[in-house]
């Protein structure tokens, strides 16, 4: 039987962290993070949903030590990538947020303290977990 955390099909990059991000909200203590996103809600990539959904909610658990209780994130696409820009609102120790980027062998660019940038294939996001 294949493990559907292997099973790679077209996912919504949106809808994949919307779903993220409502599981890290059920959370109490998560309750007054805030995210907002700039992303367009039709991205299709081809990876594993569950997985997806993993990474994005390891990600805000890291970025939820920041001290800001708000992150944004604008992506941006062209034929191959879709770079998000993760954006906090002042400078801060992003050492534990490149950590689950590199645990899940991602392409992340930690930026002047308080931006990152994590770049997916659209053709193949391969999780290394």
């Amino acid at each position: 039987r294949v493990n559907d955390s292997e099973m790679l099909k077209k996912v919504n990059l949106y809808d994949m962290i919307e779903k993220a991000f409502q599981l890290f909200h059920l959370q109490k203590q998560n309750k007054n993070f805030k995210l907002n996103y700039n992303l367009k809600k039709d991205v299709q990539i081809i990876g594993s949903s569950i997985l997806m959904i993993q990474f994005f909610l390891e990600l805000f658990l890291a970025l939820k030590n920041f001290q800001d209780d708000q992150v944004n994130i604008v992506g941006e696409m062209d034929q191959n990538f879709v770079t998000l820009n993760i954006l906090t609102l002042k400078d801060q120790n992003t050492s534990e947020a490149m950590k689950i980027i590199e645990k899940y062998g991602i392409q992340g660019i930690p930026k002047q303290g308080q931006e990152i940038k994590i770049q997916f294939s659209l053709n193949s996001v391969n999780f290394n977990t």
